[in-house]
């Protein structure tokens, strides 16, 4: 399992919009049957959001060298976590 904290600490902005988690492989290719606790969540200036992400069942043993977790949404920064 993976847990992810979002921050909108954006305070010109205001409101993070539609923040979307995909977790993908380095070639951007997405994880099919992986589970998110919540996605496409809002965040209003200065709110936070804990995520869980389970991969799926189909995974190798060292399968976090070769993911990522792809953030993007309305007012967001596309950005890519490396695990």
């Amino acid at each position: 399992m993976i847990q992810i904290k979002l921050n909108n600490k954006d305070k010109v902005n205001g409101l993070a919009f539609f923040v979307q988690l995909q977790l993908e492989y380095k070639d951007g290719h997405p994880i099919k049957g992986a589970f998110y606790s919540d996605n496409f969540v809002n965040l209003l200036p200065g709110e936070s959001k804990e995520i869980e992400i389970e991969p799926g069942i189909n995974m190798p043993a060292n399968w976090k060298k070769d993911i990522v977790i792809h953030i993007s949404g309305y007012n967001v920064e596309d950005n890519n976590i490396v695990l």
